[in-house]
């Protein structure tokens, strides 16, 4: 396959994780191949506890919500994902989800949310829609 790879550089950017109670939820990079953004993201727990993701979920909202409004989100549903498993204490979990190509306005930001099951340990992680833009080729 001769199609042109594009790579998402992260480096030096302080919102490519966060951190919960001993659980890191972090995108690792972006890849656009085509149609289809190849999203890689990890799981570390640090904790003594394991976690149990339930689900996660992917959408665009307004980056800045004005006070007594509504909150409009768009869904985006991959067209493939790893599935979760549990990641025990002190150990990590890679996730690899597959996306439709798409462009966020500058007023829009890309969340992704993992959810624990039975659990509170919930994490948003969000890019800004101009981050998304900044791809540069991958170098052999």
């Amino acid at each position: 396959m001769s199609a042109l790879l594009l790579l998402l550089v992260f480096t030096g950017w302080s919102q490519g994780s966060v951190k919960n109670e001993g659980v890191r939820f972090r995108l690792e990079r972006i890849l656009v191949q085509a149609d289809s953004f190849y999203i890689d993201l990890s799981l570390k727990n640090s904790s003594l506890i394991g976690y149990k993701p339930a689900f996660i979920k992917l959408f665009i909202r307004d980056r800045h919500i004005a006070k007594r409004t509504a909150v409009q989100e768009k869904e985006i549903i991959p067209v493939f994902a790893t599935r979760l498993l549990e990641v025990s204490a002190d150990s990590m979990q890679n996730i690899a989800l597959i996306l439709p190509v798409f462009t966020i306005a500058k007023n829009k930001e890309l969340v992704f949310e993992i959810v624990e099951r039975n659990g509170v340990r919930t994490m948003q992680l969000h890019i800004k829609g101009h981050r998304l833009l900044k791809i540069v080729r991958k170098k052999n």
